[in-house]
């Protein structure tokens, strides 16, 4: 039976801050999960994905740290995942696709699946990574808790609930180079001698960029993010930005168009 916590007691474990950290010493949110820490009430048993297959019989979290698990997958290929929840919890995976130590971006949430009446319950599941992700290191968490059971999935949970939740670092191995644009840079209409600015973002890490006006590529113009200052007539055109991977060969994405208008300033005569 579940026991009974005072609103004090909840509060106290709410607020007090916990850091995880993977095998790159970055900082990840440490969820408040009360039954597991405290009597193994709800725990993952067992995980079983890419070449991993870890039988737990306590409240460990941080598999990549203590035992050096990595899971394998392939960009675009689906990977078996089966997690055996021990009492009566439901099943999340996440995976930090942009390597921003948050797993709440979009398509970072593999699969969410609802909680369950029974104990030593295997969720059969299949996930996969989106099929340009680029080669590299990635961090994912498998979540198991009561509040499934509410359709609330977040991997940084925070309402003291029963559940658990474990870490692994995952090796995906590309099917491409070509990163996956998220954030496009956008047309705009500038007055001469205003300013402009344009930025892309992508999914992944180890990123080279290059800006290009009308197909030709702009000098120093080599971060995720390009300014235009003192505007004038000739900086009208196409601009785009080439984001490559700098860890495989590939030809890399080419951003969507972003038009830059120039308009010239009104040329007051005197007559008479």
């Amino acid at each position: 039976m579940k026991k009974i916590f005072t609103l004090q007691f909840i509060l106290l474990l709410c607020s007090f801050a916990l850091i995880v950290n993977n095998a790159k010493g970055q900082s990840y949110c440490t969820p408040s999960m009360f039954y597991c820490s405290f009597n193994n009430y709800g725990y993952i048993s067992n995980v079983t994905i890419g070449g991993v297959n870890n039988t737990i019989n306590n409240c460990n979290h941080d598999f990549t740290t203590h035992v050096g698990d990595t899971i394998n997958m392939t960009a675009g290929v689906s990977t078996s995942l089966h997690v055996t929840v021990y009492s009566y919890m439901g099943c999340t995976a996440y995976i930090d696709l942009n390597s921003n130590y948050s797993f709440g971006d979009p398509g970072e949430m593999l699969t969410s699946n609802s909680y369950v009446s029974g104990s030593n319950y295997t969720f059969n599941l299949t996930v996969s990574v989106p099929s340009n992700t680029p080669t590299g290191y990635y961090r994912m968490r498998i979540m198991g808790g009561e509040f499934d059971q509410f359709g609330v999935a977040d991997a940084c949970y925070a309402n003291g609930v029963d559940g658990t939740w474990q870490d692994y670092t995952v090796y995906v191995s590309g099917t491409s180079c070509n990163p996956g644009i998220v954030t496009q840079p956008l047309s705009a209409t500038r007055c001469v001698g205003g300013a402009d600015t344009f930025s892309v973002s992508a999914i992944g890490s180890n990123f080279a960029y290059q800006w290009m006006v009308n197909n030709t590529p702009i000098f120093g113009a080599t971060n995720a993010t390009y300014i235009l200052n003192g505007i004038a007539v000739a900086n009208a055109g196409t601009y785009t930005c080439l984001v490559t991977n700098t860890t495989c060969a590939g030809a890399g994405t080419t951003s969507n168009n972003a038009v830059l208008t120039v308009n010239a300033l009104p040329v007051v005569s005197a007559s008479g």
